[in-house]
């Protein structure tokens, strides 16, 4: 039976109650003189407004005697009384019961009730229940009598508790001819709903921010003290966005879990919760609080049918390794053996660095690159914006021994550390060093590489928030890698008879000088200007080839093959002098120009793979891509040079030189022509 029919009947009850404390009521035909009913029922069914396809669970309703009713039966006859309460004495008559009961609305009635009586707390309350999740609830067993029913307490959605009213038990039927114990309500709520948006973004390094799609959250809704989950399956979308809609009134918080698997390298944040409060206002609309600013208190965002966003960023920390290539740096470079290199690291730091259970740099150097020492390796650490970190306290530092070939240097940022980074907004650390490219050195096109190394951890997680999914969980390790490479060359020297080049001439011995100067360019002006090559022997028990030393002490002397291979040259102009040649052959008395000059370019290829505990290792290598220059594009540049016997001058396999050769015959022949004929002509 809905409200207005409650009302009718009520009315048409208590319409004849007189000034008395007990009253007739109704009186109805009988089939015996046995007491129908002491007792009855009242169902509840709890429904969205008029929407009564939702049910509403969670309404509590609270019944309050106001009248005893007794019924008896005499010849027949049904004779129905009802009696106010004890507690209404003195503040509800009969007569004013049957007015506020033949009200013209549930509303009035019921303000017109508490006006009189105060407020129910003087009643005695018979019973509490609350509606089900089929919005029902039943009062069964109720002794017959008035009640007033209350709607005590109802979900936040419920914005006006409309559902307050009088009703008795029993009734009389639709027809007016018998009686209903068994009541059925359909009271009514106004409800309003909120809904909210979460847009996730990810960062790389210091780079611009770009939706993060496939990272998982929950949604937590506060319960007293503690938090209980409503939705464990959030997952941002392909524009890195949850929309989450039909939320009651309430406190919630988003909750990161997972950061998915396409999204390797970015630190998962479990520990930052995303509190927002839904309230309904006094336009009966639902509004959205949350502390946007981040100054600890919420405010209002507007309507939930405005609609807002939560913005989220994840960072993906980044690393790139480069080598100084003049006043640039790059990803290569070329040096000779014996050069000094300088490197740098460069890492981005995270905003919550200091959250990190791990934040490291570590470099790792090829079997071509010496660590002299610490003094001559000058390692500086230098930030963005710039702070002063001091060794032992903010950092440790871990070196190789001096002289090592090889090795690595690590450096682990304290929590002293990690934390005057986040204080002070550290963006970016930059970490330079030198090495010493050594005789290990590859000539060619492999190059030599030196592997800078980021280790952080992969997730933040709370450690005191029971409630949260991630408490108590420990965070993985991921790891970037890059490489920077230095490239270095080779000159070979093949020494042949001018005659027959089949004819190699062994024991002819050279100075080799790196000159950038204009031509020509003569023995004396390498000697002043030049900068000699001191070399040792590959391995001491080869002969012709040697590689560049700047303590070395050995000569240049072609083997028995005539040939002399100098490894770990960079790019440049070189000239070799003969000092010595093989008896009967002249030497040579110009320089023989070498130009080295290899063009490169490196490229880098990053894979990522990650392991079954979720730690990433993202590696970035460097192979190169172009190599011209030297002998089949191999880096070496052979040179053939000639010498030659008797008056002859030697030559080194050029036209030039051959044809001034001639020409100097020439004359010298022309000249004995002219002398032989001016003595004829005096004879």
């Amino acid at each position: 039976m809905k409200i207005e029919k409650l009302k009718k009947v009520m009315g048409g009850l208590l319409t004849a109650v007189m000034l008395m404390s007990t009253v007739t009521m109704t009186a109805f035909a009988a089939e015996s003189d046995t007491i129908l009913q002491t007792s009855g029922s009242l169902t509840i069914n709890k429904y969205e407004g008029d929407d009564t396809s939702t049910p509403l669970e969670g309404v509590e309703f609270t019944l309050y005697k106001l009248a005893d009713i007794t019924q008896t039966i005499s010849a027949g006859v049904v004779d129905t009384k009802a009696t106010p309460v004890s507690e209404l004495n003195g503040k509800l008559t009969a007569e004013e019961l049957a007015n506020i009961a033949n009200g013209t609305s549930s509303t009035d009635e019921w303000n017109a009730l508490l006006d009189k009586i105060g407020s129910l707390t003087g009643l005695t309350e018979y019973a509490s229940d609350t509606t089900e999740a089929n919005g029902q609830v039943v009062f069964s067993n109720v002794p017959i009598g008035i009640y007033a029913v209350a709607e005590t307490d109802a979900p936040s959605q419920v914005i006006s508790k409309t559902a307050n009213f009088i009703v008795s038990i029993p009734m009389t039927t639709d027809n007016g001819e018998s009686w209903n114990y068994d009541i059925v309500a359909n009271p009514k709520n106004a409800t309003a709903y909120g809904g909210i948006s979460l847009l996730k973004q990810g960062k790389e390094g210091n780079g611009t921010e770009s939706a993060l799609a496939g990272v998982t959250f929950v949604l937590q809704k506060q319960n007293g003290a503690s938090w209980e989950t409503v939705e464990d399956n959030l997952v941002t979308n392909s524009s890195g966005m949850i929309s989450v809609n039909d939320l009651v009134p309430a406190v919630y918080r988003f909750v990161e879990v997972a950061i998915g698997e396409d999204n390797d390298g970015y630190i998962l944040d479990g520990k930052t919760t995303y509190e927002f409060e839904l309230r309904i206002l006094a336009d009966n609309q639902t509004h959205i609080f949350y502390d946007a600013d981040g100054d600890g208190a919420k405010d209002d965002q507007g309507t939930t049918t405005n609609g807002y966003t939560i913005r989220i960023t994840n960072e993906k920390p980044t690393l790139e390794k480069t080598v100084q290539d003049g006043g640039n740096w790059d990803n290569e470079t070329d040096a000779s053996v014996g050069d000094t290199i300088t490197w740098k690291v460069s890492a981005s730091v995270p905003s919550k660095v200091d959250e990190l259970k791990e934040y490291s740099l570590t470099d790792t150097m090829s079997n071509a690159l010496t660590w002299v020492s610490e003094a001559e390796a000058a390692l500086t650490i230098a930030t963005e914006p710039v702070v002063t970190l001091e060794k032992d306290t903010d950092y440790t530092l871990t070196v190789p021994v001096d002289n090592t070939q090889g090795g690595k240097w690590t450096i682990i940022f304290t929590d002293e550390g990690k934390t005057k980074l986040a204080q002070n907004n550290v963006t970016k650390i930059e970490v330079t060093f030198k090495t010493l490219l050594n005789s290990n050195a590859q000539v060619g096109s492999a190059g030599n590489l030196n592997t800078g190394e980021l280790d952080y951890s992969n997730a933040i997680y709370p450690t005191a928030d029971p409630d949260n999914p991630n408490d108590g969980e420990e965070p993985g390790r991921d790891t970037i890698t890059d490489q920077a490479a230095v490239y270095t060359f080779g000159l070979g020297v093949e020494k042949v008879d001018g005659s027959n080049n089949t004819t190699k001439l062994a024991g002819v011995t050279f100075d080799l000088y790196s000159y950038d100067g204009a031509d020509p360019v003569t023995e004396t002006v390498l000697k002043e200007q030049g900068t000699k090559i001191k070399v040792s022997k590959k391995t001491p028990d080869t002969d012709g080839v040697y590689v560049v030393d700047a303590n070395g002490t050995a000569v240049l002397t072609t083997d028995s093959q005539g040939n002399i291979s100098v490894d770990g040259l960079k790019n440049g102009n070189y000239y070799l002098v003969e000092t010595k040649t093989k008896d009967d052959y002249n030497l040579l008395k110009d320089p023989v120009k070498v130009e080295i000059a290899v063009t490169y370019i490196t490229k880098t290829e990053t894979t990522s793979e990650t392991d079954r505990d979720g730690n990433t290792t993202i590696t970035t290598t460097v192979t190169t891509e172009t190599f011209t220059g030297g002998d089949s594009d191999n880096g070496i540049y052979t040179v053939t040079i000639q010498n030659n016997k008797g008056f002859e001058l030697p030559i080194t396999g050029g036209t030039g030189t051959i044809l001034a050769s001639l020409i100097g015959i020439l004359l010298m022949g022309g000249g004995a022509f002219v002398l032989i004929s001016s003595r004829k002509q005096k004879g």
